[in-house]
This record gives C-alpha cells, sequence and structure tokens, in this order.
C-alpha cells in the first residue's frame, strides 16, 4: 500500500511538473514573440563633416516589413563609443530617426508578397573631443537591439538573438596630428530574392571617400551581450558602461558557419570576393537565411578600421529563366558578322534603319533594349529604338528596329561608331540578357549642310529646352559648336533677337575656318542691368553659315535667356549667439559665414557690435568680417546687422 501510494505520489509530481513546464515554454514563447521585432541586419558608420572635429555617425536599419512590428520601431536610439584597449565606454550619442525608405527591387516584376524592406536611418552630427580620441589602440561603436526574424533557416532560436551592430575607427589624433577617416559605404543592398539552386551574383561591395583598400569576408553575426535566452535590448539612455573583448555570436544550425551560411550542392555555398565585395552563391535549400559581412579598410598596408553589415536573403523556388537570344541584320538585310563592319551607304541610298530579332521563351517579355557607347561622341540623339519593351508570343520570336540619325555620319573613310546593343528581359530575380557589339560606317550623301549645337554650359542653362534662368549677378556660360563633315568653309556666329545683347555684358567670338568650330557665349548680370526685384527675357540666336558653294545659311539655334532679381533665403539664416576668444584656436572669433545670398533688394550694408551700456565697439561694411573682441571682457553684447531692406537684431555671449 505504501509503495502504491508512493508510486501514485510521483506520478502525480511529474504530472504536476510537465504541466509546470508547458506553462512556462508557452510565457517563453509568447514572451519571445512578444519581443520579437524582425530586425533584417544593418550597419553604423562614423563620417568625417570636413572641418575641425565634426562628425556625423549614422545607423541603417533594415526592417521586415512583412513580419515586422511598426511599433517596435523607435524614434531615438544611443550608441555607444568605447576603448577597443580598455573596453570602457567613452561617451555615448542620441541619434534620431531620419528616414523611412523602402529597400528597392531590381525590377518591379520581381516583387513578391513574402519579400519586403525597409531601411530605417538614424543620424547625429558630434564634435569628438580629441583628448578622448587619441588612444593609439583605437575605438569602436557598437549598438544592440532584439530580435531577428524568428524564421530564419540557418540559426538557432532565431526570435530569440539579437543584433549588435558594430564598426572600429581609428583615433582622430596620431603622433599629436590630425588623423581624419570616414567608415566605408557600403550601399544600399539588395532586396531580392535568390532562387533554389539557380546562381546569383549580387553587388554588396562599397566605396571608401578617403580612397583607403576595402577588404571583404564572410563573419558570423553578432548576437550582443544580452543572453540569447532573453535579448533584451540595451535601449535605456546610458548603454552598458564597459563592452566585453569577446562578443557573444549567434548559434548557427547543424551544418551552418560564416562561410557556408547558404548551403550548396553545386559546391558554391554563399561566398564574398575578397576585393571586390561581390557575393555569389547557388543554394540548396528554400528558406531564410542570415549572414554577415565585415569590411575591413586598410590604409598604407596598415587596418584603420572596420564595419559590420548584417543581412538576410530569402531564397524560392522559382523557375528557370533562360535568357534571350539576339541577332542583328545590317541595313542590307544581311546577317551582322562582328567581324565585318556594318556599312550604311547614304549616298547608294541604304536603309537607315536595321532589323534586331529576338527569341525568348513564350510569354515572356523583353523589358529593355539599351544602346551602350563604345566609341566616343554617340549619344541617344545618334539613333532612334521602334520599340523597348516587347512581349514574346507563342511563337518565341519577337523583332525592333534600331534606326540611325542621317546626321552622325563617318566624316573620313577610318571613323566607325562603336557600340553594344544590349537586351533585358523579365526574369525574376536574375535578368536574362544578350550583347552583340556593333562597329558602324556611315557613308554620307553626297551634299550635306553644317550643323550647329550646344556642347556645354554653365548648370542655369537646360540644353534640351535651351532656357537659361539666371539671378542677377550670377554668370552664364552657353558652348556652341558648328561642324561641316565636308570640311568646306563656315562661319559661326551669335545675334540678339530684337536687342543688342552687349548692353547685358554679354559676348560672343564669331569664328571663321573649316571642320568643327567652337564659341562661348558669356553672360555676366549685375544690378545696374534691372531694377531691383525686376526681371526680363532676351532671345540669343546662333548660326552657321556656309561661305563655299551653295546657300550662305544651312543651321541655326535660339536660346531663351530670363534674367531676375535673387531670391535669398532667411527661411535658413540664424545669426550665431555665442564664440570663445580663449587661445584655444576654436570659435577664436565671431563671423556671419551662414549669410543669405544677396540680391540687388537684399544686401549686406553693416555690421554694428553695443556693449551692454550701449557704447558701440564694433562696425565693419565687410561681409566677411571676423570679429575677435579683442581688449573686451566677457559677457553680453547686442548687435545691428542690416540687410539693406531686412534688419537684424540680437545678442552675442563673449566667453572666456
Amino acid at each position: 500500500m505504501n509503495s502504491l501510494l508512493s508510486l501514485f505520489t510521483v506520478s502525480y509530481e511529474k504530472s504536476i511538473m510537465r504541466k509546470i513546464l508547458f506553462i512556462f515554454f508557452c510565457l517563453c514563447f509568447f514572451s519571445l514573440k512578444s519581443q520579437a521585432t524582425h530586425i533584417v541586419g544593418g550597419e553604423v558608420r562614423l563620417i568625417y563633416l570636413g572641418t575641425n572635429d565634426n562628425y556625423r555617425i549614422i545607423l541603417n536599419l533594415y526592417f521586415d516589413n512583412i513580419n515586422g512590428s511598426p511599433t517596435a520601431v523607435g524614434q531615438t536610439l544611443n550608441v555607444g563609443i568605447y576603448s577597443k584597449t580598455t573596453r570602457n565606454r567613452i561617451e555615448f550619442f542620441n541619434l534620431r530617426q531620419l528616414s523611412q525608405l523602402e529597400v528597392p527591387y531590381s525590377s518591379d516584376a520581381c516583387q513578391t508578397g513574402t519579400l519586403s524592406t525597409k531601411i530605417i536611418v538614424y543620424s547625429v552630427d558630434v564634435q569628438l573631443n580629441p583628448a578622448l580620441y587619441s588612444d593609439a589602440g583605437d575605438y569602436l561603436m557598437v549598438w544592440e537591439r532584439c530580435c531577428r526574424n524568428n524564421v530564419i533557416t540557418n540559426i538557432i532560436l532565431p526570435g530569440a538573438a539579437s543584433n549588435a551592430f558594430y564598426a572600429e575607427f581609428p583615433a582622430i589624433r596620431r603622433a599629436g596630428q590630425p588623423f581624419r577617416n570616414t567608415s566605408p559605404d557600403l550601399g544600399t543592398p539588395p532586396s531580392d530574392y535568390l532562387c533554389l539552386n539557380q546562381t546569383s551574383s549580387i553587388k554588396f561591395g562599397g566605396t571608401d571617400p578617403d580612397g583607403d583598400v576595402l577588404v571583404y569576408s564572410l563573419v558570423t553575426p553578432y548576437n550582443g551581450t544580452a543572453p540569447q535566452t532573453n535579448p533584451t535590448p540595451f535601449e535605456s539612455p546610458t548603454p552598458p558602461p564597459n563592452y566585453p573583448v569577446t562578443i557573444p555570436n549567434i548559434e548557427w544550425q547543424s551544418g551552418f558557419n560564416a562561410t557556408n551560411a547558404i548551403t550548396s550542392n553545386s559546391g558554391q555555398p554563399l561566398s564574398i570576393n575578397a576585393t571586390t565585395g561581390q557575393l555569389s552563391v547557388n543554394p540548396n535549400l528554400i528558406g531564410l537565411f542570415v549572414f554577415s559581412v565585415k569590411c575591413e579598410e586598410f590604409r598604407n598596408g596598415a587596418k584603420i578600421g572596420e564595419i559590420k553589415r548584417d543581412y538576410q536573403f530569402l531564397v524560392r523556388n522559382c523557375p528557370i529563366n533562360f535568357p534571350p537570344i539576339l541577332s542583328v541584320d545590317t541595313p542590307q538585310g544581311n546577317i551582322y558578322d562582328p567581324n565585318v563592319k556594318m556599312i550604311m551607304d547614304l549616298e547608294k541610298k541604304d536603309t537607315t534603319c536595321f532589323k534586331l530579332t529576338i527569341r525568348d521563351t513564350p510569354g515572356d517579355v523583353i523589358s529593355q533594349i539599351k544602346i551602350i557607347p563604345v566609341s566616343f561622341g554617340i549619344t541617344s540623339a545618334d539613333y532612334t529604338i521602334s520599340a523597348t519593351r516587347l512581349p514574346i508570343d507563342g511563337s518565341g520570336v519577337v523583332v525592333a528596329y534600331i534606326c540611325w540619325n542621317t546626321c552622325k555620319i563617318s566624316r573620313t573613310l577610318a571613323e566607325t561608331f562603336i557600340f553594344d546593343i544590349k537586351i533585358f528581359d523579365g526574369g525574376c530575380p536574375v535578368v536574362g540578357t544578350d550583347t552583340k557589339r556593333i562597329t558602324l560606317f556611315v557613308n554620307p550623301k553626297e551634299r550635306i549642310l553644317p550643323l550647329i549645337s550646344v556642347v556645354g554650359s554653365t548648370p542655369n542653362f537646360d540644353p534640351i529646352t535651351r532656357e537659361a534662368n539666371v539671378n542677377l549677378s550670377d554668370s552664364l556660360r552657353i558652348d556652341i559648336e558648328a561642324k561641316d563633315i565636308q570640311n568646306r568653309l563656315i562661319t559661326l556666329s551669335a545675334v540678339g533677337i530684337g536687342i543688342d545683347f552687349t548692353q547685358y555684358n554679354a559676348s560672343f567670338t564669331p569664328k571663321t575656318g573649316k571642320g568643327i568650330l567652337r564659341s562661348s557665349f558669356r553672360l555676366t548680370t549685375s544690378c545696374d542691368d534691372l531694377k531691383a526685384g525686376e526681371q526680363t527675357s532676351i532671345k540669343i540666336k546662333f548660326k552657321v553659315s556656309q561661305q563655299e558653294g551653295c546657300s550662305p545659311f544651312a543651321d541655326s539655334l535660339i536660346v531663351n535667356i530670363k534674367i531676375k532679381d535673387g531670391e535669398p533665403n532667411f527661411a535658413d539664416f540664424v545669426p550665431y549667439n555665442a564664440f570663445t576668444p580663449n587661445g584655444d584656436a576654436k570659435n577664436a572669433y565671431y563671423t556671419l559665414d551662414n549669410l543669405p545670398k544677396e540680391s540687388c533688394i537684399y544686401n549686406f550694408r553693416t555690421f554694428v557690435v553695443y556693449n551692454r551700456w550701449g557704447k558701440e565697439v564694433y562696425q565693419t561694411t565687410n561681409k566677411d568680417f571676423k570679429w575677435e573682441a579683442k581688449n573686451l571682457p566677457s559677457g553680453l553684447y547686442y548687435y545691428y546687422l542690416d540687410y539693406n531692406q531686412k534688419k537684424y537684431k540680437g545678442y552675442i555671449t563673449v566667453l572666456y
């Protein structure tokens, strides 16, 4: 009886324990589920802003739109900076959310309802104190946060795994001298998915603004300092005072590791080119796979920093995309041989078009036909493509035409035009392509008129609309080219339509000669040309005339120039209110280097400073002034800024 009672008691206790464990497991599961924020990955960078010790901290957070909870995205976050030597926190900075943008697909047609990623950008501008950042052992930046996608295939307990965005940067002073560095820019990552048993090559490399050498490798993603079973993000106002030398990693599922994060049957698991950052993979499993790329930067052979980007790829079972096949006919109707130049003889009245025959899978689409110049001087004005988007019908064949502009001719027997014809189909996510290189000789007609064109200008001129918008005191330059491909004598000239353009301080030097002539129209306006606040419009006609043989007038073009008073931007102008002429070479003088651009109505007249008793202590009419407050005590001073019809009054604090 006692033994039966004991057995019953043990059995009852085991039953109760199983229920308790079950409840505990459920609580843990729902706790982890509520914590999950579904972070795809991200990276943190330090950017030098070009002056003194001013830097920008940028944190890019890649967020899963499909599985992620919008409530998990905060408006601010804290990034800690630590000594690599002591692992002690130097300081931390609060970053504010700047933007949320969708990570683009290479093709809109490739979008899928199971994959959508946004990039959330956080930033802050800071001034780093050289006294804190001159350790030869260098520094690291870090921000931690849970949670990763709980459907990730290649790591253990993904929904409970944290992220650690990590970067290293050098001291900003070395041997007492400024040492400037900006972290590498890896650009926007791709949002496309991968296809099962199909090879993909993905651009994942970046650039370095300082010209440092970048070296890429695949590494195990960090899990951060939080325990894996309770991935608490450190979103508190203050990051931890210390950071461990050995940072916990995520735990790979069996068969996966840093260099086998996406496995393959073809011997091509996820790998990276150490020099270019190009990723290659032929996946053999469907799922969602996380990985981490380390980008190290070297200057003069020595490593000076690194950043890590965590990211993930979705692998789907996709239909195989067979690339299109392109063949090209000559204007005479023959199959083009790429080893022989194509001849278009306009004197023999050859057709100016050549046929493209494209073969592809029925039901597919040719999404683009593109001309890529190889030799110099080929532009989109030199040809016309009959269609750039073509559906492939049941025959599997579609035809398009490229027609050449007869003004673009070979001026000598040796001159040819070399370009690639590249076609793209609608394959997802890897677009199929084919390319044919064309070498074209265009024999002109017997008699061709000279031509005139705009070949360069200042940014305030639009060569398409042939219209310029010039603010008073700005400059305008329009470069005109005239050419006669038959090498006859021509004259290039300009005339104002209804006006003498020289009254606007404009000039154009006529040219006479053979072949190609170039001259530039130049205009620099001033407030003497117009009354303040007014505007006017003038038209200039440029023309090229033949001096031999046929009609003296051959070609011309007209440009319209609008001249108006400038519109200063006062909204962004706030005068500074303090400086510290204390001998430390920082903020040593007061200046207004952020003044609005002047116009005929608004312009700098005078700047006056008074002490607290109203006595004038400084006055200048030079807008580039530097007031040093010499022999004046600390305290509050008052200024008066006369910007003609705009006045400013305020105070300046002088601190020693």
